[in-house]
């Protein structure tokens, strides 16, 4: 007995452009979160619900920086360098469709700036 599976043809996932934000940052580390995609990107738009959501990648600038499970709408980056950060986020759905990539979201971590050297002439007087 053979048995055959007939697959869907590909859907893209749909995009999550004006979606992902950094909601905080704390001294060189980001938050970022974002809401999951409810449709495929198709006309009409078909649902998509999160159990269809195999993971999202997240990036920085070109490079991808990790990667979450599931419908999860969230990552906290790494200590980041100093600079300007552009982060986006695709979506890759259970059948291997991966969205276009997210609006950017932009932090600029600054570059610290050493503390004053030490008094080294401090002198104490008794007062008559």
């Amino acid at each position: 007995m053979s048995i055959y599976f007939r697959r869907k043809p590909p859907t893209r996932v749909r995009d999550l452009s004006a979606r992902l934000n950094v909601k905080g940052k704390s001294m060189s580390i980001a938050i970022l979160t974002w809401t999951a995609p409810t449709t495929r990107a198709e006309v009409p738009p078909r649902p998509l619900s999160p159990s269809e959501i195999d993971h999202s990648t997240v990036f920085d600038g070109t490079t991808m920086i990790g990667t979450v499970v599931g419908a999860t709408t969230g990552f906290t980056t790494g200590t980041l360098t100093p600079g300007t950060h552009v982060f986006t986020v695709t979506v890759t759905d259970t059948l291997g469709n991966t969205s276009a990539a997210s609006n950017a979201s932009t932090v600029l971590v600054p570059v610290v700036v050493a503390a004053p050297s030490a008094i080294t002439d401090l002198v104490a007087t008794l007062s008559p």
